[in-house]
């Protein structure tokens, strides 16, 4: 189970790779998904970490016990990803990758955290955004509105067209952050997602 959560996580942040190259993204809404303690989750990142698959950011260096705060992928690891064939021996966790134990759910599941963790990403911007508290509320308002929208089994693309225009007239720095994201679920709605 161990090499299964492992897995979850470095594919998690293949994922954000893929999103965005240079971005690092937190790893705690694991705790709740995998049902497990932080200090359980934090060894997982370790492990990953010591086996230079990820780059972490810590409360102090890692070699004296330091908690990784925010995570990326490294070389190590995408390659690890794309080619676990050429890494099983010395990381074991691939063999679920040969042995075809990943399922498309699991990738789906994957999906959601990169998506989960892009509107956390946009709403922590919102709060640390020179908007007055209104408009901070009223652009939240609008985000949390779109997220809901697209959750659905058959978004309204129109209305989520018109929730992002909306959005962009309170704070024109929003469309970059939400248009990634309405793509992802327009792509989701016509199955066209991999």
């Amino acid at each position: 189970m161990n090499d299964k959560y492992r897995l979850d996580i470095l594919q998690f942040y293949y994922e954000l790779y893929k999103e965005n190259p240079t971005d690092y993204g937190d790893y705690d809404h694991f705790i709740d998904i995998f049902n497990m303690n932080e200090n359980e989750l934090v060894g997982h990142v370790r492990y990953l970490y010591e086996k230079e698959l990820l780059h972490c950011w810590c409360t102090k260096a890692i070699h004296e016990y330091g908690k990784p705060i925010q995570c990326k992928i490294t070389a190590h690891g995408i390659d690890a990803i794309e080619h676990p064939e050429l890494f099983a021996r010395e990381v074991p966790l691939l063999n679920l990758i040969i042995n075809s134990n990943i399922n498309n759910s699991q990738i789906f599941q994957s999906q959601n955290i990169r998506i989960e963790d892009s509107f956390n990403r946009i709403y922590r911007a919102i709060e640390e955004s020179k908007l007055d508290e209104n408009s901070k509320k009223e652009v939240s308002d609008v985000v949390k509105e779109l997220e809901s929208e697209g959750k659905k089994k058959k978004p309204d693309i129109e209305k989520m067209k018109s929730l992002l225009d909306k959005a962009r007239k309170i704070w024109s720095p929003i469309y970059d952050l939400l248009k990634p994201l309405i793509q992802e679920y327009i792509k989701r709605y016509l199955g066209l997602d991999s």
